[in-house]
């Protein structure tokens, strides 16, 4: 028995979606697509497979999940909009990872106030340069995943 980690309902087999609240069941996916890719590798995908996959592609577009999950999503487009480094994580928000750019933008704006108020003017500036640095290369790992 599998469990929905959506609505945490069991679910008999490995559905495409939960039976219950219609949730995408990644590992299910995962796993049928590691086997298809294996096929198609090997030179014996069927026409089936191959309606699957685009089915998945399909399914992947109307459920809005993160974008690094989304196989068209390029590193180098990630990274260009990480560069910018007034508003930093904009490669969060191509990745639809919006949670980390909110984060990222907080602390981004938080951290000059609170340390210069503590009078670290210089480590300002150590700090928001990490920061950026972080960002570049998570944006690029997030894309490699």
């Amino acid at each position: 028995m599998n469990i929905c980690p959506n609505c945490q309902r069991e679910i008999q087999g490995s559905p495409r979606y939960c039976p219950h609240c219609r949730a995408i069941n990644e590992k299910a996916m995962v796993s049928t697509l590691a086997t298809i890719k294996a096929r198609m590798d090997a030179g014996t995908a069927s026409k089936e497979d191959k309606e699957y996959i685009a089915q998945i592609y399909k399914d992947i577009d109307k459920a809005n999940l993160p974008a690094s999950l989304h196989p068209n999503k390029k590193a180098w487009i990630a990274i260009l909009l990480s560069l910018f480094p007034i508003v930093m994580g904009l490669g969060y928000i191509y990745l639809g990872r919006w949670k980390r750019f909110w984060i990222t933008l907080t602390i981004q704006i938080l951290t000059p106030s609170i340390l210069n108020t503590m009078g670290l003017y210089d480590l300002n500036f150590i700090i928001l340069i990490i920061l950026w640095l972080f960002t570049i290369f998570e944006a690029y790992a997030l894309t490699k995943k």
